[in-house]
């Protein structure tokens, strides 16, 4: 049974996600980031990075959650595998702009107006991440105006 480490509310949350839509059976594994988990000898063992998400599926050991969700696609095809190679290269590009224009902003913007006490909050900080997010959140908005989903067949792993 496949086995994934992490909690729903970090990246383990977009694994979830895709192994929800897929109908997997798996065991989820609630470590998480900030409690000292992700640094014990037997999670370094399958994450040197102490990091989540890690899924283990028989042998195969992964981390970084775009890789698992790319491969539980790839490998359990129920729905949201991209149906040709230009779709596939399509889903990938997706899937890093989102770690790279999106993801990279949330963060700062999420830390100073929701995760820290008030009075370590950096308002100039989470004011600049949610103005910068307008271009990003634009071009998404152009891409899903047409049918929905980031390829134009359908609900995919793009669209987690």
């Amino acid at each position: 049974m496949i086995k994934l480490y992490g909690i729903s509310t970090s990246r383990a949350g977009r694994c979830v996600w895709a192994l929800e839509e897929l109908g997997v059976e798996y065991e989820q594994i609630p470590i998480h980031f900030n409690d000292g988990g992700v640094r014990t000898p037997e999670y370094r063992a399958i994450n040197p990075n102490e990091r989540i998400p890690t899924l283990i599926d028989g042998d195969l050991v992964l981390y970084e959650s775009m890789a698992i969700n790319h491969y539980l696609a790839d490998r359990y095809d129920g729905g949201l595998k991209a149906p040709n190679t230009p779709a596939a290269a399509r889903a990938l590009m997706w899937s890093f702009w989102g770690n790279n224009e999106v993801e990279n902003l949330m963060r700062p913007l999420l830390r100073n107006r929701l995760f820290l006490p008030e009075a370590d909050r950096d308002a100039e900080e989470g004011d600049l991440a949610a103005r910068l997010l307008s271009k990003p959140l634009r071009i998404l908005d152009e891409a899903l105006a047409e049918s929905g989903y980031l390829l134009a067949n359908g609900f995919s792993i793009a669209d987690i």
